[in-house]
């Protein structure tokens, strides 16, 4: 190939690739992207008032302390020596109720 025929090749190629791009069509995804975090919010919202109505509706029995910025919940029953009763992940205080009971006729148990 000579030099003029390459000259020649280069001069039929637009000097910038946007000059002649055609106008780009708004994409779905992010229409999709929208459409999720306004259903995640709408979610979070609903959520934050049940949780406020549930709360309203069956208030919790015991106390409240908090610890390192943590606010936990205790129940105390009984007097006497203390034991300290943990509920796991799922649980709640109301699981050692029956043991609790059973405990609270020589020891102080918050749970």
């Amino acid at each position: 190939m000579n030099v003029h025929a390459t000259r020649d090749l280069d001069a039929s190629r637009p000097s910038h690739p946007l000059a002649t791009a055609k106008p780009r069509k708004p994409r779905r995804g992010r229409r999709w992207l929208a459409a999720g975090v306004a259903g995640a919010a709408a979610a979070a919202l609903a959520n934050h008032l049940l949780a406020r109505r549930s709360e309203a509706r069956h208030p919790p029995g015991g106390r409240f302390l908090e610890v390192g910025g943590v606010r936990l919940h205790y129940r105390e029953r009984g007097e006497g020596p203390v034991i300290v009763l943990l509920h796991g992940l799922a649980g709640s205080s109301s699981t050692w109720l029956p043991t609790s009971s059973c405990t609270t006729a020589t020891n102080s148990s918050p749970a």
